[in-house]
């Protein structure tokens, strides 16, 4: 299969890329590191014409919550209207369209487990500009798909990610700063069962126009900071702070749909943290920017 990546240079876009190559999949790598830029929207359609993807897997983002909320004006052109443009030159050219969302869209949602269809009550702008994207695929259809990938980690990971955040200080012996009370749950899930979730939904046949991809395996933060305490044999000194704004205090997310297609999560979060742990003294005991 010929496939393109938008955002393959990206924690995601490498192990996604890596696992295409290894499955023997033609893949074009498209990534602003490279030069190609998905808001330029003539640029992205010479490369459909040149390369002629069946699929295009676009990871693509202004990702980082943070950078997100400094910049609300970037970080819409980019993922709302990078993904407008790509949206739009996969229905010109009959390309299947996989589109990267995130389960932080069902926010405070009332429905639990969480499944494709329960109600989004998020306000955490990075998830909103997702929800946008959404809602112009969707009035496509199939054969597009809004994946909503819960939060990954994993080697090669960032440290902004909490997984990563809270190793690297504990393993410096530094404080962690936990928002609120540390009670707010995730369904943290590894890198490769994102990449499998991912690879399970573009081999099989148009089914589902929204799907999770997630562990069903729920976890709090202050829970989460035991497992590293237990991983790396340490005690972690915590300061509590002011709560996130917008924050999502309980995520359980329904991945009946993945499932049915053949998926299963081939990690736990206790192992996952000791292979992130590995990878990370590997590393040098650090995370990439």
């Amino acid at each position: 299969m010929k496939i393109l990546v938008t955002g393959s240079t990206g924690f995601l876009g490498k192990a996604l890329v890596r696992q295409l190559l290894q499955d023997n999949h033609q893949v074009f790598k498209y990534d602003i590191i490279d030069g190609y830029d998905i808001c330029n929207q003539s640029q992205f359609e010479k490369v459909i014409l040149d390369f002629s993807p069946t699929t295009v897997i676009h990871l693509a983002a202004v990702a980082n919550l943070n950078l997100y909320q400094d910049d609300i004006s970037i970080g819409e052109k980019i993922n709302i209207g990078g993904t407008k443009n790509i949206l739009d030159l996969c229905n010109k050219y009959n390309v299947r369209l996989l589109f990267a969302s995130t389960c932080c869209a069902y926010g405070n949602t009332t429905e639990y487990p969480s499944k494709e269809t329960s109600p989004l009550y998020t306000q955490e702008p990075y998830a909103l500009s997702k929800i946008e994207s959404e809602k112009e695929i969707l009035k496509f259809g199939l054969p597009h798909c809004c994946m909503r990938l819960a939060t990954f980690y994993g080697p090669d990971m960032r440290q902004a990610l909490a997984v990563g955040h809270f190793m690297d200080k504990l393993h410096h012996d530094k404080e962690i700063t936990v928002h609120g009370k540390g009670h707010q749950t995730r369904t943290l899930t590894h890198v490769d069962d994102i990449v499998s979730g991912i690879i399970a939904i573009a081999m099989s046949e148009p089914k589902y126009d929204v799907v999770n991809i997630s562990t069903t395996e729920s976890i709090s933060v202050l829970d989460m900071i035991s497992l590293l305490e237990k991983c790396l044999d340490k005690k972690a000194v915590l300061v509590f702070g002011q709560d996130r704004e917008h924050q999502t205090f309980r995520e359980e997310i329904n991945n009946d749909r993945l499932t049915s297609l053949g998926w299963t999560c081939k990690h736990s979060l206790e192992t996952g943290i000791q292979d992130t742990y590995r990878w990370y003294i590997e590393n040098g005991a650090k995370f990439n920017c």
